[in-house]
Protein backbone atom coordinates (compact mmCIF):
# COMPACT_ATOMS: atom_id res chain seq x y z
CA UNK A 1 0.00 0.00 0.00
CA UNK A 2 1.25 3.18 -0.90
CA UNK A 3 1.77 6.07 1.24
CA UNK A 4 -0.39 8.90 1.30
CA UNK A 5 1.57 12.01 0.24
CA UNK A 6 1.64 15.37 2.01
CA UNK A 7 1.91 18.61 0.13
CA UNK A 8 3.27 21.31 2.26
CA UNK A 9 3.32 23.68 -0.15
CA UNK A 10 0.39 25.00 -1.88
CA UNK A 11 -0.68 28.32 -2.98
CA UNK A 12 -4.28 29.95 -3.61
CA UNK A 13 -3.54 31.65 -6.19
CA UNK A 14 -6.05 35.03 -6.99
CA UNK A 15 -6.90 35.67 -10.43
CA UNK A 16 -4.15 37.68 -12.00
CA UNK A 17 -4.86 39.81 -15.99
CA UNK A 18 -2.29 39.08 -18.10
CA UNK A 19 0.75 42.09 -17.79
CA UNK A 20 -0.40 42.87 -14.33
CA UNK A 21 2.41 41.00 -12.35
CA UNK A 22 5.54 40.61 -14.83
CA UNK A 23 7.36 38.84 -12.13
CA UNK A 24 4.80 36.29 -11.24
CA UNK A 25 3.77 35.49 -14.48
CA UNK A 26 7.67 34.54 -14.87
CA UNK A 27 7.59 31.67 -12.86
CA UNK A 28 4.51 30.44 -13.92
CA UNK A 29 5.32 30.44 -17.02
CA UNK A 30 8.62 28.12 -16.57
CA UNK A 31 6.06 25.84 -14.34
CA UNK A 32 3.73 25.57 -17.69
CA UNK A 33 0.91 27.10 -15.68
CA UNK A 34 0.50 30.67 -16.69
CA UNK A 35 -3.16 29.55 -17.30
CA UNK A 36 -3.93 29.19 -13.70
CA UNK A 37 -2.11 31.91 -12.97
CA UNK A 38 -4.38 34.22 -14.92
CA UNK A 39 -7.82 32.39 -14.36
CA UNK A 40 -6.56 31.79 -10.11
CA UNK A 41 -6.68 28.61 -8.17
CA UNK A 42 -9.99 26.40 -8.38
CA UNK A 43 -10.05 24.36 -5.39
CA UNK A 44 -12.14 21.35 -6.66
CA UNK A 45 -10.03 21.24 -9.63
CA UNK A 46 -6.82 20.83 -7.48
CA UNK A 47 -8.38 18.04 -4.99
CA UNK A 48 -9.23 16.15 -7.90
CA UNK A 49 -5.45 16.54 -9.26
CA UNK A 50 -4.57 15.66 -5.73
CA UNK A 51 -6.81 12.39 -5.66
CA UNK A 52 -5.49 11.35 -9.04
CA UNK A 53 -1.81 12.01 -7.84
CA UNK A 54 -2.07 10.37 -4.25
CA UNK A 55 -2.27 13.41 -2.28
CA UNK A 56 -4.56 13.18 0.60
CA UNK A 57 -3.64 16.40 2.16
CA UNK A 58 -2.14 19.99 1.40
CA UNK A 59 -0.89 22.98 2.92
CA UNK A 60 -2.18 26.06 1.50
CA UNK A 61 -1.13 29.84 1.67
CA UNK A 62 -2.68 32.49 -0.26
CA UNK A 63 -5.47 35.39 -0.07
CA UNK A 64 -6.20 33.95 3.43
CA UNK A 65 -9.90 34.67 3.37
CA UNK A 66 -9.97 32.74 0.23
CA UNK A 67 -7.59 29.71 1.76
CA UNK A 68 -10.23 29.70 5.11
CA UNK A 69 -12.94 29.23 2.74
CA UNK A 70 -11.20 26.34 1.04
CA UNK A 71 -10.16 24.82 4.32
CA UNK A 72 -14.12 24.77 5.28
CA UNK A 73 -14.75 23.49 2.13
CA UNK A 74 -12.65 20.49 1.90
CA UNK A 75 -11.93 19.98 5.71
CA UNK A 76 -9.04 17.34 6.10
CA UNK A 77 -8.00 18.02 2.95
CA UNK A 78 -6.96 21.63 2.60
CA UNK A 79 -4.88 23.24 5.71
CA UNK A 80 -4.55 26.52 5.87
CA UNK A 81 -1.10 28.95 6.42
CA UNK A 82 -1.21 32.50 7.25
CA UNK A 83 0.54 33.94 4.79
CA UNK A 84 1.93 37.23 6.66
CA UNK A 85 2.26 40.78 5.68
CA UNK A 86 5.13 42.06 7.04
CA UNK A 87 4.21 45.93 6.58
CA UNK A 88 1.91 46.46 9.43
CA UNK A 89 3.53 43.99 11.98
CA UNK A 90 1.10 44.41 14.77
CA UNK A 91 -1.97 44.02 12.61
CA UNK A 92 -0.42 40.86 11.07
CA UNK A 93 0.66 39.52 14.35
CA UNK A 94 -3.05 39.90 15.47
CA UNK A 95 -4.15 38.23 11.84
CA UNK A 96 -1.71 35.10 12.55
CA UNK A 97 -3.81 35.16 15.78
CA UNK A 98 -6.97 35.05 14.80
CA UNK A 99 -6.53 32.38 11.54
CA UNK A 100 -4.60 29.87 14.36
CA UNK A 101 -7.32 30.42 16.86
CA UNK A 102 -10.73 31.18 15.07
CA UNK A 103 -9.73 29.22 11.44
CA UNK A 104 -7.93 26.64 12.51
CA UNK A 105 -4.65 27.64 10.35
CA UNK A 106 -1.82 25.22 11.47
CA UNK A 107 1.29 27.50 9.70
CA UNK A 108 2.48 30.78 9.66
CA UNK A 109 4.10 31.40 5.77
CA UNK A 110 6.36 33.81 5.15
CA UNK A 111 8.00 34.17 1.23
CA UNK A 112 10.99 36.63 2.53
CA UNK A 113 11.88 37.57 -1.66
CA UNK A 114 8.66 39.39 -1.25
CA UNK A 115 9.21 42.03 1.25
CA UNK A 116 13.38 41.65 0.08
CA UNK A 117 13.59 41.42 3.52
CA UNK A 118 16.10 38.52 4.66
CA UNK A 119 14.77 36.09 7.47
CA UNK A 120 16.46 37.22 10.07
CA UNK A 121 14.99 40.79 9.49
CA UNK A 122 13.63 42.34 13.07
CA UNK A 123 10.27 43.34 11.12
CA UNK A 124 9.42 39.09 11.20
CA UNK A 125 10.08 38.58 14.74
CA UNK A 126 7.28 39.45 16.43
CA UNK A 127 5.80 36.72 13.97
CA UNK A 128 8.44 33.74 14.64
CA UNK A 129 7.15 34.90 18.39
CA UNK A 130 3.54 34.69 17.71
CA UNK A 131 4.29 31.49 15.79
CA UNK A 132 6.28 30.13 18.72
CA UNK A 133 3.39 30.90 21.23
CA UNK A 134 0.32 29.19 19.28
CA UNK A 135 2.53 26.03 18.49
CA UNK A 136 2.45 26.38 14.70
CA UNK A 137 5.08 26.02 12.23
CA UNK A 138 6.39 28.64 10.54
CA UNK A 139 7.35 27.79 6.58
CA UNK A 140 9.56 29.84 4.39
CA UNK A 141 11.27 29.93 0.86
CA UNK A 142 15.20 28.79 0.86
CA UNK A 143 16.70 28.78 -2.19
CA UNK A 144 16.70 31.41 -5.49
CA UNK A 145 13.65 32.49 -6.57
CA UNK A 146 11.03 31.81 -9.41
CA UNK A 147 9.47 34.88 -9.79
CA UNK A 148 11.73 38.16 -10.91
CA UNK A 149 13.11 38.91 -7.32
CA UNK A 150 16.66 38.94 -5.98
CA UNK A 151 17.77 35.64 -4.10
CA UNK A 152 19.58 36.86 -1.48
CA UNK A 153 16.63 36.64 0.77
CA UNK A 154 16.46 32.70 -0.04
CA UNK A 155 19.88 31.76 1.57
CA UNK A 156 19.62 28.95 4.38
CA UNK A 157 21.87 30.29 6.06
CA UNK A 158 19.93 32.71 7.31
CA UNK A 159 17.65 30.11 8.87
CA UNK A 160 20.24 29.58 11.17
CA UNK A 161 20.48 32.50 13.06
CA UNK A 162 16.48 32.29 13.34
CA UNK A 163 16.83 28.67 14.37
CA UNK A 164 19.28 29.69 17.36
CA UNK A 165 16.84 32.54 18.02
CA UNK A 166 13.70 30.69 18.46
CA UNK A 167 14.68 27.05 19.31
CA UNK A 168 11.21 25.96 20.31
CA UNK A 169 9.96 27.32 16.80
CA UNK A 170 9.63 24.71 14.19
CA UNK A 171 10.72 25.71 10.71
CA UNK A 172 10.33 24.07 7.47
CA UNK A 173 12.25 25.33 4.43
CA UNK A 174 10.60 24.91 1.29
CA UNK A 175 12.47 24.11 -2.36
CA UNK A 176 15.47 22.74 -0.78
CA UNK A 177 17.75 25.68 -0.89
CA UNK A 178 18.95 25.36 -4.59
CA UNK A 179 21.50 26.41 -5.31
CA UNK A 180 22.61 26.59 -1.73
CA UNK A 181 21.32 22.81 -0.83
CA UNK A 182 24.66 21.90 1.16
CA UNK A 183 23.88 24.96 3.09
CA UNK A 184 20.46 23.99 4.30
CA UNK A 185 21.16 20.06 4.59
CA UNK A 186 24.03 21.89 7.23
CA UNK A 187 21.21 24.43 8.51
CA UNK A 188 18.64 21.01 9.08
CA UNK A 189 21.67 18.82 9.99
CA UNK A 190 22.73 21.58 12.91
CA UNK A 191 18.83 22.54 14.26
CA UNK A 192 16.40 19.82 15.73
CA UNK A 193 13.93 22.48 14.83
CA UNK A 194 14.86 23.10 10.83
CA UNK A 195 13.36 20.81 8.03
Amino acid sequence: MAADIIDVWTQFISPTPPGANPAGENVFRNYGMLDTFHRGTDVAQMIDIMDRHGVRVALMAGDNEAVAKAQNRYPGRIFGQYHADPTHIMKAVGALDHYVRSCGFVCLRIEPFMWRKVPTDRVYYPLYAKAAELGVTFQTQVGHTGPLFPSETGRPLYIDEVALDFPELRIVCGHIGWPWTEEMIAVAWKHRNVW
